[in-house]
């Protein structure tokens, strides 16, 4: 998503090189988000760029799958990161947090597959699947997506792989 205006700024203070990659030529500032637009002429928000998982030359938003996740009774919150993949550049993976009053985690992720699969394309639903009672929060109690990634070297490791059937 690009905007330009009159109240909009006209580049950062003392940074030419943060200028010149934050905008477009005609002074179109590029956000760093992602949407569409519909047969309609309707835009759509679908998540950030940083937000975005690229698996086999498709972009899947973190956003649109992670609400999807939460409309699963037994998952209270999620977060979808990128995994590294050999073959398709990066795979998604999806944190549950589990409702309390649900302890098993492979019936958790088989009614998570049950649902995303009349929800999503079938190459938005996430691979691999991390059952945890707690995300790690920033100040303003958001996820903090940063120390999931740094919580373990490689994070395909405690995870139920959707296509492997198995936990790795």
């Amino acid at each position: 998503i690009c905007i330009r205006g009159s109240g909009l700024f006209r580049g950062y203070y003392n940074n030419p090189d943060a200028t010149e990659k934050a905008f477009r030529p005609g002074g179109w500032f590029k956000t760093g988000d992602i949407g569409k637009r519909d047969q309609n002429g309707w835009f759509w928000y679908l998540g950030r760029v940083k937000d975005m998982v690229r698996r086999s030359g498709e972009n899947i938003s973190a956003v649109e799958v992670e609400q999807v996740l939460r409309g699963v009774d037994c998952v209270i919150e999620a977060a979808v990161l990128p995994v590294s993949d050999e073959l398709r550049g990066e795979e998604v993976k999806a944190y549950l947090r589990r409702a309390p009053q649900f302890t098993n985690d492979l019936a958790i992720i088989s009614a998570v597959v049950n649902y995303c699969e009349s929800r999503l394309a079938p190459f938005k639903i996430p691979r691999y699947f991390e059952c945890i009672d707690e995300f790690p929060r920033t100040p303003s109690n958001k996820i903090k997506k940063s120390d999931l990634i740094k919580a373990k070297p490689d994070l395909r490791v405690g995870v139920w792989d959707r296509v492997e059937e198995k936990w790795l």
